[in-house]
């Protein structure tokens, strides 16, 4: 097998990493009121590297010590997640759940982001492991936070009201901001104590989606 790092074997695939940290859970420490922490090592010093081997190991190694050893011939135990050169992988056993991340680094003619999905090709094959794509998040996002532009309608203001639409309202409704009563928590309380306040509230959400319906 052809790997990116020095010293690889026919046997092994050697992947240089940036950082690798692994998450210790309150549950597998005695000390009663600890929280989960995660530990963490770099490669500003001593090498950092995921080697996997030909006969299904995945080994990290810090330099002499190893970090990590899972035997990927058993997928049941193994999920994973990959974004950008960032990668998640989850073991579940008997008594707990183990959780451990690592960035890979640039190598030769490979980026660290190629590095990482070369990795997480290989991986899926063993277990499941979910590639997540940077630009599609970000195309997501920047559609869903979308200013609405132009003549906006009332179905569209009764969508972004009701979270039922995409985008928000332009600046213009921003602008014009209704000055809050100093009292507005009494008010609210005072609201919520009226019985027949959330029928009112029932009967403005119905408007909303009536004015919705209209409007397609």
């Amino acid at each position: 097998m052809e790997g990116v790092g020095q010293g690889d074997t026919v046997d092994a695939m050697i992947f240089p990493l940036d950082r690798y940290a692994r998450l210790f859970q309150r549950s597998e420490t005695l000390m009663p009121g600890t929280e989960d922490s995660w530990e963490f090592y770099d490669a500003t010093e001593q090498a950092l590297e995921m080697t996997l081997m030909k006969n299904h190991m995945l080994l990290i190694h810090h330099s002499k010590t190893l970090l990590e050893t899972l035997d990927m011939s058993e997928p049941s135990m193994l999920r994973g997640v990959c974004r950008g050169s960032s990668m998640l992988i989850i073991c579940r056993l008997r008594t707990h759940t183990r959780r451990f991340r690592v960035k890979f680094k640039e190598h030769e003619n490979s980026t660290a982001v190629e590095n990482c999905n070369k990795v997480a090709n290989i991986l899926s094959k063993y277990f499941p492991l979910k590639i997540s794509s940077i630009e599609k998040d970000m195309t997501k996002e920047t559609s869903v936070n979308q200013t609405l532009i132009g003549e906006v309608t009332l179905g569209q203001i009764s969508q972004v009201l009701t979270k039922k639409g995409q985008g928000s309202l332009p600046m213009a409704y921003n602008a014009v901001r209704l000055t809050q009563p100093a009292n507005i928590d009494s008010i609210v309380r005072l609201c919520l104590a009226d019985p027949s306040f959330p029928a009112f509230v029932e009967s403005v959400e119905k408007t909303l989606l009536n004015i919705q319906g209209e409007c397609k």
